[in-house]
C-alpha cells in the first residue's frame, strides 16, 4: 500500500519527494476547512467553455458547500483571483501526495474527473457528471456515476 510505502520512508526521502513536487509541509495541514474537496478539470483551457462558465460551475459547488481547491494540472485558473476565502492547493502535487502526507478529505466534488477514484481511503464522493453544463454535455455525452459505476465515456470524441 502506498501509505505504508510512505511511512517506512526516511525522512530524507520523504523531503527530497516533496521538493521534488514544491510541497511545503505545512500546506497540508493549513487548509481551513479540509473536509471536502473540488477536484476541477481543464474545461476553459480546452475550449469546451469559458473560463467565466467555470468559474460559475464550481461556484455553485462553493455556494453549498465549503471546499478546498485541488486544480487539475493543465487548469490555468489562479482559483484564489475569484474565491479569495478558498485555499487552493497546486495543480501539480498529486493528490495521491497529499492524502499519504494526512490530508484527507470527508468529501470529494468533481464533475467527472477520475482522480476521485484513486485516494487512498473512501470519501463521500460527489460526481456531478455531464448535466452540470449543456456544453459538456454537448460535447461528451451523458457521463454520470450511478451505483458504483460511471457510465458514459470518459475520452472526449476524435
Amino acid at each position: 500500500k502506498i501509505e505504508e510505502l510512505w511511512l517506512n520512508c526516511s525522512a530524507v526521502r520523504k523531503n527530497l519527494i516533496m521538493n521534488m513536487f514544491g510541497v511545503i509541509n505545512d500546506e497540508v495541514f493549513t487548509a481551513e476547512n479540509p473536509d471536502a474537496v473540488i477536484f476541477t478539470q481543464p474545461f476553459s483551457e480546452d475550449g469546451i467553455i469559458s473560463e467565466r462558465e467555470k468559474i460559475e460551475l464550481y461556484g455553485h459547488i462553493l455556494k453549498k458547500e465549503k471546499c478546498v481547491i485541488k486544480p487539475h494540472p493543465r487548469d490555468l485558473t489562479d482559483y484564489s483571483l475569484f474565491f479569495p476565502e478558498v485555499k487552493v492547493l497546486s495543480g501539480h502535487v498529486p493528490i495521491e501526495l497529499y492524502s499519504i502526507m494526512g490530508m484527507k478529505f470527508k468529501k470529494v466534488y468533481t464533475i467527472f474527473s477520475t482522480s476521485v477514484f484513486g485516494l487512498p481511503y473512501s470519501p463521500e464522493i460527489h460526481f456531478l457528471g455531464t448535466k452540470s453544463h449543456p456544453a459538456l454535455l454537448k460535447h461528451f455525452g451523458l457521463i454520470e456515476y450511478k451505483n458504483g459505476k460511471i457510465t458514459g465515456n470518459i475520452m472526449p470524441p476524435q
